[in-house]
């Protein structure tokens, strides 16, 4: 299906999202980007250690043997409605949360950043306006870091909005990673 999808719109960018390791392999001759996604932080018993972010992008990173690997960051409460062991609620991640998640994955070797779900930050409607307000000023004070760090991420490239892709480009090298932050 890639090389189909491929060969009629090679201007698409084809990505899969995986938050399990032992899928990774699948996905290098189906995508140009594999997108890992991991929420470690949960409450009560049921939290993990944040390196598992670093872990898991490590592993794709040579899974996929240069192709371009972004995380997918938790953005909240990725558990619409539920709580954990015992009825512990989820309390907002703080800015720290969020910016050693964004650094462990780049650290990973990550290419970019992504939030999957725009509903996460305000805990599907379990924070108030105020709240979730709060939660965005968090993500944009990461955000406006990674940027200053785009020059070294995208190799001294503004971005790749200019760049075509393709399997191959002409004399048979590969185009340049995708980047995006």
């Amino acid at each position: 299906m890639y090389q189909i999808f491929k060969s009629n719109t090679p201007s698409h960018l084809v990505m899969g999202i995986s938050g399990e390791k032992v899928w990774f392999h699948h996905f290098f001759n189906s995508v140009d980007v594999l997108a890992v996604d991991c929420y470690p932080y949960r409450p009560g018993k049921s939290v993990q250690p944040e390196i598992l972010t670093y872990e898991l992008v490590r592993y794709a990173v040579e899974v996929m043997r240069g192709k371009p690997v972004w995380i997918v960051a938790q953005a909240g409460d990725m558990w619409k409605g539920a709580t954990w062991d015992g009825g512990e609620e989820f309390s907002p991640l703080t800015e720290a949360n969020f910016r050693n998640q964004a650094y462990l994955a780049l650290i990973g070797g990550a290419r970019g950043y992504l939030l999957y779900s725009y509903g996460a930050v305000g805990t599907f409607g379990k924070l108030d306006k105020k709240a979730e307000g709060k939660q965005w000023e968090k993500i944009r004070t990461v955000v406006s870091e990674l940027k200053k760090l785009e020059p070294i991420l995208c190799n001294g490239r503004i971005c790749d909005e200019e760049i075509r892709l393709s399997p191959q480009s002409p004399g048979g090298k590969g185009g340049p990673l995708l980047t995006r932050v």
